[in-house]
């Protein structure tokens, strides 16, 4: 009885294994040599900002056709000019741009009142707007940091967050998830940034954050080719002539005006 029972079970299994090897046949899907090319030149961080899933779709819709290569940031020049052979298509290069945060107050800013609840910026800024007496600046509790799949954000509790220039590939997820919108992608070769996010007038600026901007209009009127604007209250770099030469940051008198990157050439 046992025999006949073993026989019978390794029959089954011998007839299944068959069966599966046929199926695998009749549906076996030929998969394209470039996409497993294209895949092994991408990051392979699957963080998103493409606007697919992860790599894998990413370059399964450069294969079809649906997207461009360029729209992956974390793709260096030359991965991108080997994606475009492999498609036999040129590829124009992009711009380079990394996240800036356009706010330096930190512990520079005063609060209003001390929050005891959930440690995320997206909690605390539900909470009438957050717990800084400015309202415009960064929170501090590190939405950003936690987001970046290329750990290029760091920070210490209570201050601004820090970006390492030479990790940020400009994903942009980190801009997507400031409640306070004030982290941008600028182009790379743009050093010289005024770090400050708040409307108010200078006079209330200056009550509440040694750092912020007190609308003096300093670098508005030293810029050599006049790419800083004052705006509601607020300087502005508008970032279309702007050659780094830093005079608006030696002349702000509240160091507002950081240089986060050497300036190009130099």
């Amino acid at each position: 009885m046992i025999t006949i029972s073993i026989i019978l079970l390794g029959g089954l299994g011998l007839a299944f294994a068959v069966i599966l090897a046929i199926v695998s046949k009749i549906f076996f899907v030929e998969e394209d040599s470039r996409k497993v090319a294209v895949v092994g030149l991408l990051p392979g961080a699957n963080c998103g900002a493409c606007g697919f899933g992860g790599c894998e779709s990413f370059s399964q819709a450069i294969i079809e056709g649906n997207t461009q290569v360029n729209k992956c940031a974390a793709l260096d020049l030359e991965a991108t000019k080997k994606i475009g052979i492999i498609m036999g298509q040129e590829v124009n290069a992009v711009e380079p741009k990394v996240a800036v945060i356009m706010c330096a107050g930190g512990r520079d800013c005063s609060d209003r009142f001390e929050y005891r609840g959930v440690e995320t910026c997206y909690a605390v800024n539900l909470v009438f707007g957050g717990h800084k007496t400015c309202s415009y600046g960064c929170i501090g509790f590190g939405d950003c940091v936690r987001v970046c799949p290329f750990d290029a954000i760091k920070y210490v509790k209570g201050d601004v967050p820090v970006i390492d220039i030479d990790k940020c590939t400009g994903c942009g997820l980190c801009v997507k998830v400031c409640p306070k919108n004030i982290i941008k992608l600028i182009p790379e070769k743009y050093s010289v940034h005024i770090r400050c996010a708040s409307f108010d007038k200078g006079a209330l600026v200056r009550q509440i954050c040694k750092t912020g901007c007190i609308s003096c209009g300093a670098c508005v009127r030293i810029c050599p080719v006049k790419d800083v604007v004052m705006e509601n209250n607020l300087a502005r770099t508008k970032y279309d002539k702007c050659i780094n030469c830093g005079l608006c940051m030696e002349k702000c008198p509240v160091n507002t005006i950081e240089q986060l990157l050497e300036p190009v050439g130099k």
